[in-house]
C-alpha cells in the first residue's frame, strides 16, 4: 500500500460541511484507509481578498491504487459533488483537493 497526503479546502458553500463531505467520500474509495486527518484551519485567500477565508485540512490515505487513478477521485470529490466553475484559479469555490505528497 502506499501513503497519499490530500489536501482540502473550501470558502463557500458551508466550508466546514464541504470538507467533511470530501472526507466521507474519500473514506468511500476503493481499496484505501484513511490513516489520519489533521486539525481544521482558516486560512486567508492567496488570490482575491474579496472571497471569505478558507477551511483547510489535509487526509493521509493509505492506498492499493496506481497514482494515476487516484489522480480523478480528488477532481470527482469536489468538481461532481460543489461544482468547479471558477472565472479565474484565485476565485472562491465550494471545495478543492490536491495530492500534496505520494510515497
Amino acid at each position: 500500500m502506499t501513503i497519499a497526503y490530500i489536501a482540502l479546502g473550501s470558502n463557500l458553500a458551508s466550508p466546514l460541511e464541504q470538507v467533511n463531505a470530501a472526507l466521507k467520500a474519500i473514506a468511500d474509495i476503493p481499496d484505501s484507509r484513511i490513516v489520519t486527518v489533521s486539525s481544521f484551519y482558516r486560512t486567508p485567500p492567496l488570490g482575491p481578498q474579496d472571497q471569505p477565508d478558507y477551511l483547510n485540512a489535509a487526509v493521509a490515505l493509505d492506498t492499493a491504487l496506481a497514482p494515476k487513478n487516484c489522480l480523478t477521485i480528488p477532481s470527482a470529490l469536489s468538481c461532481n459533488r460543489a461544482g468547479c466553475a471558477r472565472p479565474n484559479a484565485g476565485a472562491a469555490h465550494a471545495g478543492s483537493r490536491h495530492y500534496a505528497v505520494w510515497r
